[in-house]
């Protein structure tokens, strides 16, 4: 790995087999110069860009500053996620704020429908899209608008599925509402949506959503343990079939026996939390 440019003693972009990265760590910069080997045992973080666009274009008109912004907000998300997000966050971020924190007024792309939506089934990601408007208008000294929450919150929920872009998160975000709406009108009843039990469905929900937009289904072969478990919870699984039933004709593909089997369980799961907490 190889230095291409230094942004101070702590940043550098760096290449390795024809990779661009931004790479951060005490001292990394430090008498770094093109054509230096980065000393790895100095990296803190690694971002890694899947477009020459971010480094031919993006990162050359960026101040440092902004970068170290981003990262800041990028290490208070993982805090509040909890997870593992995508490596090109950084890069995706930055393209969408660094003229806003520039003091630019640049139109957002997308018309944005689903504010409450993100509000109620991604609370964690709002969070944190609320968090990184707060720290950028106070360190910039600008002012964004809080529908900029709803923007980051969206790139957060990108970075978590890895995704080839905002559009397939939209599409996660609908299709989480017309599940979460099926459930209810199935079973007749208001789904209590501010607990760790219906959090943790949604997650799997947007895992799942994920792997059907690809195409990249879980096959566990876990045949018997499917059996077993759609004849014990029969409503449930009925309720399963009229999901993947939405999702295989949408993507025109056919959800497999382990993947109806968690959505099962997990049906099971929230409506026994639904019951413990009305009884």
């Amino acid at each position: 790995m190889k230095v291409t440019k230094r942004l101070n003693n702590n940043v550098v972009m760096a290449v390795d087999s024809h990779k661009n990265y931004i790479l951060i760590g005490k001292g990394l910069g430090f008498k770094a110069y093109p054509g230096d080997r980065v000393n790895e045992e100095n990296i803190s973080e690694m971002y890694m860009s899947s477009s020459d666009y971010y480094f031919n274009n993006l990162l050359y008109s960026v101040p440092v500053e902004d970068i170290l912004l981003i990262e800041e907000i990028i290490q208070e998300a993982k805090e509040t996620l909890g997870g593992k997000l995508s490596n090109n966050v950084m890069f995706t971020l930055l393209d969408h704020l660094h003229l806003k924190m520039n003091g630019s007024s640049v139109n957002n792309p997308l018309e944005i429908p689903f504010e409450w939506e993100i509000r109620t089934f991604y609370p964690k990601e709002f969070k944190v899209g609320v968090m990184a408007v707060n720290l950028i208008n106070k360190k910039k000294n600008i002012f964004l608008s809080s529908e900029e929450a709803i923007y980051i919150a969206l790139h957060f929920i990108n970075a978590q599925i890895e995704s080839g872009g905002i559009q397939d998160s939209l599409e996660i975000v609908s299709l989480s509402k017309q599940i979460d709406a099926l459930i209810q009108y199935f079973f007749k009843v208001q789904l209590r949506r501010d607990n760790s039990t219906y959090q943790r469905f949604i997650t799997h929900l947007k895992y799942y959503l994920f792997r059907a937009l690809n195409r990249q289904m879980i096959h566990a072969n876990n045949t018997d343990l499917y059996e077993i478990i759609k004849y014990k919870f029969p409503q449930e699984n009925s309720c399963v079939e009229r999901i993947v039933t939405l999702i295989d004709e949408k993507y025109q593909i056919e959800t497999t026996i382990d993947e109806k089997l968690y959505l099962i369980l997990h049906v099971n799961r929230l409506l026994q939390d639904n019951l413990e907490n009305t009884s």
